[in-house]
């Protein structure tokens, strides 16, 4: 079994290196100019201690400074291997690419060998990865070197959830927030870990049990009221056993619990990136009000690109909307419509994702 699933993982990964293999012989992109090309913070290693404190080491122009230590630092580490050769940057993001596939199979397998043990699984969780990693969509991100922060934030994230789901003897250390930490140091989409964790723990992770373990005090109470009994009319004396809390405000209790570390990790790193970042990618304007009013549209189409990947462009030309515009209220229904869905299903053991 295991030599069958070599085969199969090395059958995949040709596909994907075929997929590819005519993408190491580009060329640098013009959003690439400012950040790698022209980039004179990243000729030297001996600037790494600088990317982590100065902002405009992520750029030649003052709009594209951000904070992303982590991916200037990796950028630095490419141009000393391959003295700025695109074929090096290029090979950066496919090993950042194959390690992000790598860590979902990872998290694929422990979620059926969770459910229902076979082994089938493993080639199933291997279908599950060949599946995202030839999909046309993911080349928008791996096709970018500008877009090596995306690449960073989503394998720390599936990283994070993995070593969350793999090791619960060791939640209480906060191991598995590690992995988020660095992705925010690279792009602060990272800050979906929460949202996502949460939404494992409550569609994939089994909830607790609602037969809530008695405490020592209930147990002897409840061991004496069996046993007291009174000489004169031999009937048992009544003690009275605390009333213990109804099943959902323990479930909700356990799940707080469980979410109360990554929660507070969020409200940190939110705070870090704010703290961190320039002051006018966080100034509140209409541009901000635009933005937000834009985005429900573009969740539906990067949720429509899945099935029907077409157009896909790593440069998106599409404005933010000045006015009242039919795709906003489209992005908005079909929000609503998804998390509506989630949630019918999610209250139906039958139709969650892992039963």
């Amino acid at each position: 079994m295991k030599r069958k699933f070599v085969i199969a993982a090395s059958a995949v990964l040709l596909a994907i290196l075929l997929s590819y293999s005519n993408y190491f012989s580009s060329e640098f992109h013009a959003g690439e100019y400012s950040t790698v090309r022209d980039n004179a913070s990243i000729r030297t290693l001996t600037n790494l201690p600088r990317f982590f404190i100065d902002t405009s080491t992520t750029s030649t122009i003052s709009a594209g400074y951000f904070y992303r230590p982590i991916v200037t630092a990796s950028l630095a580490i490419d141009y000393f291997l391959g003295r700025g050769s695109p074929v090096v940057f290029h090979a950066g993001n496919f090993l950042l690419y194959l390690a992000l596939l790598a860590a979902i199979c990872w998290l694929f397998l422990f979620i059926f060998e969770n459910a229902i043990p076979h082994p089938s699984n493993p080639f199933l969780a291997l279908l599950g990865t060949a599946l995202f990693g030839l999909h046309p969509a993911a080349a928008e991100t791996v096709n970018s070197i500008s877009q090596r922060g995306d690449l960073f934030a989503v394998l720390a994230v599936v990283s994070g959830i993995a070593v969350y789901a793999r090791f619960p003897a060791r939640r209480g250390l906060g191991l598995y927030l590690i992995p988020p930490l660095i992705g925010l140091l690279a792009h602060p989409s990272t800050l979906v870990f929460a949202p996502l964790l949460l939404a494992y723990m409550v569609l994939i992770d089994p909830p607790p049990s609602e037969d809530e373990v008695l405490t020592p005090d209930q147990l002897r109470s409840r061991d004496q009221t069996q046993s007291a009994v009174q000489p004169q009319h031999g009937t048992p004396t009544r003690i009275r056993i605390r009333r213990r809390k109804h099943p959902f405000r323990r479930y909700l209790k356990t799940q707080f619990e469980r979410f109360a570390p990554a929660l507070g990790f969020t409200a940190a790193a939110c705070a870090l990136e704010w703290g961190l970042s320039p002051a006018r990618v966080h100034s509140p304007g209409e541009a901000l009000d635009r933005y937000w009013f834009t985005q429900p549209w573009v969740a539906l189409k990067y949720f429509g690109s899945f099935f029907a990947p077409f157009q896909l462009s790593p440069a998106s030309d599409l404005a933010t909307f000045n006015s009242f515009d039919y795709r906003a209220v489209l992005g908005v229904v079909f929000l609503i419509l998804l998390v509506t869905l989630t949630l019918v299903l999610a209250g139906n053991r039958s139709m969650r994702p892992v039963v």
